[in-house]
């Protein structure tokens, strides 16, 4: 038969009644309760004074949580049977049983409003204490705002209301005929209308709607449930044949370790969800369930030790899945390169430590686009195995990615096997699975299995009953995919090689303002990268004790704010309080553990010691002490040039590469000899020039001409602020909308304040001050002497809304293609629009440079926090600010300071010094006061080549160094060490040794990375 609109509506009619007989009240349950701002653990909690409260008393604030207990006694006659609770405090709980961790109170966004009440069944027959520790919830803008009127928005309350709470007989026989109607009933509507398993399904289901009299007493009602069931277990016992494709099902609760909550939340968050998730293994066995942060398991072995100790007894079953491989689940494009692999040496080694699992899987469903760096970190790091779904986030109608399982291959030739599902958190209903498999992108003659981690996700809560029992219908239901309970290594052992291999970054055509939002927490990471970049370096050459304890702690702390919705920007105000003040106390400690370090290496004395990081040597402008009345000289009698501007005395300096120069006082002065700088005003603007660079600037502050070496580089203004309106049409934080470019807010200015800041033969500078939209911009544009980087040091009053800031820097290079540094290399990216992917990529990441060539001319736009750019024209240009309305009201308003320079070269990029140049921007010479005995620790003979990490080795034997080849070129080098060292071995990513060096005949290929142990 085919089902008529009277059959629908009465198997639709009965599914509904179905539902509402799952929970039968027993009675209300009466709490007390207590309200608070503290963090508490269960015992402190009961410690305190509760007192009644009524349904209907509203008791929330920002940041509140109400602690509500009541004893639950069970009726005469109900003893042994399964109690069910029904909770309605006022918000999202953690539920306790007897003191224990039990389950969670889901938030709101539910498919069904029984998923608040099935998975808190109680199998008690006694009497039980049930605490609830309730989060009120706080008021945030949301995530979309649009065009915000007046530039106002009025701020919302976050009220929570005590409504009534009931325990209650909880249906079984209801519940499972429910499961069993509901999926046959979701699969009919799938299947053509003329089906043969259509009609009998129909035909089954109508009989169903005839058999169930809900008007009858409990009894008679459980007896009809099991006649039905009886009736429609032939259609469910219906197979399929052989090429069925194959959906792996794995629970998983995708918990944000910050996003539209602070951490303080997210530790209530695990527990809730861990707790839930634990007693859903012991009721199902086929149950599989991933957690991948090892952060999260931090959490909850500090605060819920119970809890953890039972996640250890699953993990050990093979039940519970501890994947994942890195920390928290980091942003891959803004992170620096060293940072991502030290995500996955403490995500794989917290796993390795507390549960004996070696992480296979990189699990990363939810960041926002993918570095091409990462194939050769992830299969360095001993990852086989890629997971994600954001590339398919094509709601901006842009180019659709081709593959779900492919080879994914990095930009110096290395492969991982990926998958990429359309979610995260899918349901297990027939219909679910069967729009997974028909919406794919691949075609099936490469594709027959297919990776579904399912369940409530975001906020976590994971998987709740209803999933596990629509997936045990459809294991092999006819008319629907195969449903297995599965491993994620257990998918990617049993998927086939499809043959399809993506090469380069994995673009996400979305969410291109995460770039730039949040600033001060951006720039705040840049510097944690590289100041724990330096007390490494110097750690392995110092004569104290390298606090290892303490390091790895620092580490963590900036791993933690790496997390996808905390450093792209899109988390919510307090996220970004706590972030920068957390960030800015590991930043104050990592200095001081440098200066310790390196402070081991020198004595005491009149003079200073300058320590250079960097595996070359450098040319440095330094401030000398008041102790150095005239000159300077080298420790080996080498005079320096000085000069004096600002009443101080500085002195420029060659570094030896990577080690320390020695600097004393000199009876008289050197000046500069070699293109010494001046500056001057000019025609109401200003000149700065040193012999190879000439700049000169305009009454409003803009260069309109600059030349290197008599090749004029400028092809329009330079360093031309651009304000844009930028208001996307959704995901505030995240997106910048394509043609945002078309809607420039137009600003006349005539003038700005231009003034001389210093005119010294090693160094001149001139101060602009003017103003943009309803903020002000301060900079300092300075030119060393026989440099060829103009340096723009800018302060930014910024008071904007809705309000995207661009600096421009159109160039005589009109290359096809721009190269955008990013972790261990970088990546071409189109500097034209023609095609539907160059149109894409209207805004796109670097790390510290982004550059224009062509075979003998090279420009650069460098700079020392600033991740988001583009390029279209021969013009770079560079994304200083942005201004979303949410999840952040007005974020980055205030004080912003940053750096960026523009550096042009008459050399090919290869050729040129645009990549030590991003590098010197980025790390500032250590000056410490002391005698020091001037040498080169380390010295790497080829150019291409850079040290980008010496520390340490973290089992104690020897020292790690970590080289790469920068220009996507071949390069043979050598390393000069000035230690005595026993011997040099090949290391994994991880510091595990795979063989012999001989640090004196390296091959690099293009972009590899290289790791060396030297061991005592």
């Amino acid at each position: 038969m085919v089902p008529t609109p009277e059959t629908n509506d009465r198997i639709s009619h009965w599914l509904g009644a179905l539902r509402k007989d799952f929970f039968i009240s027993l009675g209300e349950i009466s709490f007390s309760a207590f309200f608070t701002f503290e963090k508490l653990d269960i015992k402190d909690a009961l410690s305190r004074e509760f007192a009644p409260v009524k349904p209907g008393q509203i008791w929330g604030a920002d940041w509140k949580y109400g602690w509500f207990k009541a004893q639950v006694d069970i009726p005469e006659g109900m003893s042994g049977k399964p109690i069910a609770l029904s909770i309605n405090t006022g918000g999202e709980a953690l539920l306790y049983v007897d003191r224990k961790p039990f389950g969670t109170v889901r938030h709101g966004d539910l498919r069904f409003s029984h998923h608040l009440i099935e998975d808190n069944v109680v199998e008690k027959g006694a009497p039980f204490e049930l605490v609830a520790e309730t989060y009120s919830g706080h008021w945030f803008p949301g995530c979309v705002t649009g065009p915000v009127l007046g530039g106002a928005l009025e701020p919302g309350s976050a009220d929570a209301v005590n409504n009534t709470s009931h325990f209650g007989l909880w249906n079984e026989d209801a519940y499972q005929l429910w499961i069993d109607a509901y999926a046959l009933n979701d699969l009919m509507e799938t299947l053509e209308a003329g089906s043969l398993q259509a009609a009998k399904i129909a035909k089954g289901l109508r009989s169903f709607t005839n058999i169930v009299d809900f008007e009858q007493p409990l009894e008679g009602r459980i007896e009809d449930y099991r006649k039905a069931r009886a009736e429609l277990a032939p259609l469910l016992a219906a197979t399929n044949g052989s090429t069925t494709p194959e959906m792996y099902g794995v629970g998983h609760a995708h918990i944000d370790v910050a996003w539209l909550w602070p951490i303080q939340e997210t530790a209530r968050k695990t527990a809730r969800t861990f707790a839930a998730q634990l007693r859903h293994l012991e009721r199902y066995p086929e149950y599989k369930f991933i957690q991948s942060q090892p952060y999260l398991y931090k959490l909850c072995k500090e605060d819920y030790p119970d809890v953890y100790e039972d996640i250890k007894k699953a993990s050990k079953e093979g039940r519970w899945i501890c994947e994942g491989a890195s920390w928290v689940e980091p942003d891959t494009n803004i992170a620096g390169g060293e940072a991502l692999i030290r995500q996955i040496m403490h995500g794989k080694r917290f796993f390795k430590e507390e549960f004996d699992v070696d992480c296979k899987v990189f699990w990363l469903p939810d960041t926002f686009g993918y570095s091409g760096a990462l194939p050769q970190i992830l299969a360095g790091c001993g990852l086989k195995y890629l997971f994600t779904q954001k590339i398919f986030w094509t709601y901006n109608e842009s180019e659709l990615f081709p593959f779900h399982s492919f080879s994914w291959e990095g930009i110096d030739g290395s492969k991982v096997k990926a998958f990429l599902s359309t979610s995260y958190g899918y349901a297990t209903n027939p219909s679910a699975l069967k729009s997974a498999w028909s919406q794919r992108r691949q075609p099936w003659q490469t594709l027959d299995k297919y990776l579904m981690p399912f369940g409530y996700g975001d906020g976590g809560g994971g998987p709740c009953r209803d999933d596990m029992e629509l997936g045990l219908r459809a294991k092999n239901l006819e008319g629907s995919p195969k449903f297995l309970f599965k491993s994620p290594v257990e998918f990617f052992e049993d998927l086939e090689d499809s043959g399809n291999t993506y090469t380069g970054e994995l673009y996400f055509s979305a969410h291109r303002g995460v770039y730039t939002s949040q600033a001060k927490t951006k720039a705040l990471n840049r510097r944690a990268e590289f100041a724990l970049r330096e007390a490494e370096a110097w750690a392995q050459a110092a004569k104290i004790p390298y606090p290892k304890a303490q390091m790895n702690e620092l580490w963590q702390i900036v791993l933690l704010h790496q997390f996808h919705d905390i450093l792209p920007g899109s988390s919510i105000a307090r996220v970004y309080e706590e972030s920068e003040a957390a960030m800015s106390e590991a930043l104050g400690s990592i200095q001081k553990i440098t200066a310790d370090m390196a402070g081991s290496l020198i004595s005491p004395g009149n003079g200073i010691a300058v320590f250079n990081s960097l595996s070359w040597d450098r040319k440095a402008l330094l401030e000398l002490p008041e102790s150095f009345t005239k000159g300077a000289v080298t420790d080996t009698g080498e005079k320096l040039p000085t000069c004096v501007a600002h009443g101080k005395r500085y002195a420029s300096a060659v570094i030896p590469s990577f080690g320390v120069l020695g600097i004393l006082p000199d009876d008289s002065e050197s000046p500069a000899t070699v293109n010494p700088s001046s500056a001057r005003l000019e025609d109401g603007g200003a000149v700065l020039e040193n012999g190879r660079v000439f700049v000169k600037l305009d009454a409003c502050g803009e260069i309109v001409s600059l030349s290197v070496d008599g090749w004029i580089a400028s092809s329009g203004p330079m360093n031309r602020f651009r304000l844009y309106k930028d208001t996307p049409r959704t995901f505030d934080a995240w997106d910048i909308d394509a043609g945002y470019d078309e809607c420039e807010v137009i600003q006349n200015v005539d003038f700005a304040s231009i003034k001389l800041s210093a005119n010294c033969p090693l160094s001149s500078s001139v101060v602009v001050e003017r103003s943009i939209g309803n903020s002000s911009i301060k900079q300092t544009i300075s030119l060393d002497a026989d440099s060829t980087v103009l340096k723009f040091e800018t302060a930014v009053e910024w008071n904007e809304l809705h309000r995207l800031l661009k600096v421009d820097f159109p160039t005589s290079v009109n290359a096809t293609e721009c190269a955008c540094e990013i972790q261990f290399g970088y990546i071409k990216r189109p500097a034209r629009r023609s095609t539907r992917r160059e149109m894409d990529m209207f805004e796109f990441p670097n790390q510290k440079y982004t550059a224009l060539s062509s075979s003998s001319r090279s420009v650069a736009v460098l700079n020392d926090c600033k991740y988001g750019v583009s390029a279209l024209n021969g013009t770079i240009s560079l994304t200083l600010l942005r201004a979303p309305s949410a999840p952040a009201f007005r974020a980055d308003n205030g004080e912003q300071k940053f750096t960026y320079a523009f550096t042009a070269s008459t050399s090919s990029f290869q050729e040129s010094d645009i990549i030590r140049q991003g590098y010197e921007l980025n790390v500032k010479p250590l000056v410490l006061t002391g005698l020091a005995d001037s040498k080169s620790f380390y010295r790497v003979s080829a150019k291409s080549v850079i040290l980008e990490t010496a520390k340490p080795a973290e089992d104690g034997n020897g020292v790690i160094l970590r080289l790469y080849e920068a220009t996507g070129g071949h390069a043979n080098c050598s390393i000069d060490a000035s230690q005595e060292f026993g011997k040099a071995y090949y290391c994994d990513l991880l510091e595990g040794n795979i063989g012999d060096a001989d640090i004196k005949s390296l091959e690099f290929k293009p972009f590899e990375i290289k790791t060396i142990r030297l061991a005592n």
